[in-house]
């Protein structure tokens, strides 16, 4: 696989639609190509980072006070 069809796999991985045959693949490649493997990742560090971010906390009156503007 060439790293430019890795990267096309990888965004698909990103967003989730990601088929199984293509998770294989994109794993393939990246057991043979360090450069595509360091790519991979820093997108999952940053994945897990914005997962563990907490949920913003809104006030009771945000939207009347949205709704008001």
């Amino acid at each position: 696989m060439k790293c430019s069809h890795f990267e096309k796999l990888e965004n698909k991985y990103m967003d989730g639609n990601i088929t199984p045959k293509e998770y294989e693949d994109m794993l393939a490649h990246v057991n043979e190509c360090e450069s595509c493997r360091r790519e991979l990742a820093v997108y999952e560090d940053i994945l897990s980072g914005l997962e563990n971010l907490p949920l913003p906390q809104v006030q009771e009156d945000f939207t009347l006070n949205v709704m008001s503007a």
